[in-house]
């Protein structure tokens, strides 16, 4: 009767040391789960800041000619302002 007793004393240790590794396991389950979710969160916010920096180049490029031809006419208009008296005579 007393192996009985020291067999079922074992195998409820062994039960409880179970039940704590399962715990353990389960909890580093979710840790891996919450790192994961982290970790694509972040590759998604990352890949979302390149491409709006590549749409913010692609809509500053064609801004930048539009502007620079802007301020090529400007001047050109500017200095045929200030030349038309040598093309056009004044009249007396």
């Amino acid at each position: 009767m007393l192996a009985r007793v020291r067999t079922h004393l074992s195998i409820r240790n062994l039960q409880y040391r179970l039940e704590e590794k399962n715990r353990e396991l389960s909890d580093a389950l979710n840790q891996l789960r919450a790192a994961q979710h982290k970790i694509v969160h972040q590759e998604k916010m990352a890949a979302l800041g390149q491409l709006v920096a590549g749409i913010a180049h692609e809509i500053n490029t064609p801004l930048g000619a539009i502007r620079a031809s802007a301020e090529n006419i400007s001047y050109t208009t500017e200095n045929a302002f200030h030349q038309i008296h040598l093309i056009i005579p004044k009249k007396c």
